[in-house]
C-alpha cells in the first residue's frame, strides 16, 4: 500500500478518545474504534462513545468501554489501560454491565443473555443463566448482575413452558419466570438457583441470592 492511500485512510478515520487519570498520576489516552468520516451524520462526531471508564480497586488497571451510537455502529468495546501506558483490547467485550471484582484481580461484564469474566491478562470466562428445572425454557435477557459476599449474582427473566403431561396434549402457554443465579468466582461455578415470582422479574430482590440452598 503507498504512502499517500494509506495517509487517505487514515483521514477519513474518526477515531473517539478518552483520557484516564489513574491515582499515581500517570494520565493515559485510550482510543477507541474508528470510524468512517464520509458516513457520520450532521453533529455526529463519531459512530463510537466513551460509555464507561471504570478504574480497578487496586488504582494499576482501568476498564475503558466504548460503545455504538446504534445509527452506524452496534455493541461494545473495552480496553484495558495501565498508567505504563499499556492498552489491550478484551475479546468478546461487547457487555453493557461493566465492574471490577472488590480485589481488583477480575473484570465483570453482562450482555443481553451471556455473563463474563476477565483476568488482569486478558483471558475469559463465560457462563449463560441455566434453564430451570421441569419447564422448557428459553433465557430471554440478564435484567441485573452484583457481587455478594464474595459470590456473584445473576438476576435473569426466562420464557418457560411446563414440561407436557403427554405428546398428544394441547400446548400449554408461555409465561415468564424470574430466576436469580449464584456463582462462585472466579471460575463461574453455579451454586444457586431462587425462582421468583414473575411480578419480580425485572426487580428481584438482593435477598434471593443464596448462598445455599437452605440460606434466607
Amino acid at each position: 500500500m503507498s504512502f499517500l492511500l494509506l495517509a487517505s485512510l487514515l483521514s477519513s478515520l474518526v477515531v473517539p478518545m478518552t483520557v484516564v487519570h489513574f491515582s499515581s498520576g500517570q494520565n493515559v489516552t485510550v482510543s477507541g474504534p474508528g470510524s468512517d468520516a464520509e458516513r457520520l451524520k450532521d453533529g455526529e462526531t463519531s459512530a463510537w462513545v466513551n460509555t464507561s471508564t471504570v478504574i480497578s480497586p487496586r488504582k494499576d488497571v482501568a476498564a475503558v468501554q466504548f460503545c455504538g451510537n446504534h445509527t452506524m455502529e452496534s455493541g461494545c468495546v473495552v480496553y484495558l489501560a495501565r498508567p505504563t501506558g499499556g492498552i489491550q483490547e478484551l475479546q468478546d467485550s461487547s457487555v453493557t454491565s461493566l465492574f471490577w471484582t472488590a480485589d481488583g484481580r477480575y473484570l465483570i461484564g453482562a450482555d443481553r443473555n451471556t455473563v463474563r469474566l476477565w483476568n488482569l491478562s486478558g483471558a475469559s470466562r463465560s457462563v449463560t443463566p441455566p434453564p430451570q428445572p421441569g419447564m422448557r425454557s428459553s433465557l430471554f435477557e440478564v435484567t441485573r448482575i452484583w457481587l455478594d459476599r464474595g459470590g456473584l449474582c445473576v438476576a435473569s427473566v426466562f420464557q418457560t413452558t411446563p414440561d407436557q403431561p403427554r405428546s398428544d396434549a394441547p400446548p400449554l402457554p408461555l409465561s415468564t419466570t424470574a430466576a436469580t443465579t449464584r456463582y462462585a468466582l472466579p471460575f463461574l461455578t453455579e451454586l444457586t438457583t431462587t425462582v421468583s415470582p414473575p411480578r419480580a422479574a425485572y426487580r428481584v430482590p438482593e435477598a434471593a441470592c443464596r448462598i445455599s440452598a437452605r440460606s434466607p
